[in-house]
């Protein structure tokens, strides 16, 4: 088994599933897709730390990539290790995330619900102020209108 597939193996430990069509290999350079299992989130966040920690005398790219496939839009993580001995550096990946005894993170955190508030906060109070849908909330020069008028 290869240094390349053995990191494949390592990387399926993580639920990171390698497009085999996306692997090119050569001068120095190696980069392929993958897909995670939904679920995995957490343990693929574990996997890229313990990657860019490891990344001595080496680069590497992780980053997601957005396409097409039989209409839908889909993602998938794009690996790219760059180095002037490849074999080494896939090595030392490898080891890396064999030894790796961290816990899985719950991942990022994107959006946290506001502590208080209701699910109506927005809707205007009494019709008048605070936000609205579109077109019903007056700005501008049509807010001053509304005010000269008595709104």
């Amino acid at each position: 088994m290869s240094a390349r597939d053995d990191l494949f193996r390592v990387l399926r430990t993580a639920t990171f599933n390698v497009v085999p069509e996306t692997v090119v290999e050569g001068d120095g350079r190696l980069s392929f897709l993958g897909r995670l299992q939904n679920t995995a989130m957490a343990s693929w966040v574990r996997a890229m730390r313990v990657i860019h920690t490891a990344t001595h005398g080496f680069k590497v790219d992780t980053s997601k990539v957005y396409f097409l496939a039989e209409g839908q839009l889909i993602f998938g993580w794009r690996i790219i290790i760059q180095a002037d001995d490849l074999a080494r550096a896939i090595s030392t990946l490898t080891a890396a995330l064999e030894t790796d005894t961290s816990s899985a993170d719950a991942g990022q955190l994107d959006e946290y619900p506001l502590p208080g508030a209701s699910a109506d906060r927005n809707a205007p109070i009494g019709g008048r102020r605070g936000a609205g849908p579109i077109g019903t909330v007056p700005l501008g020069p049509m807010a001053l209108q509304v005010k000269r008028m008595g709104g």
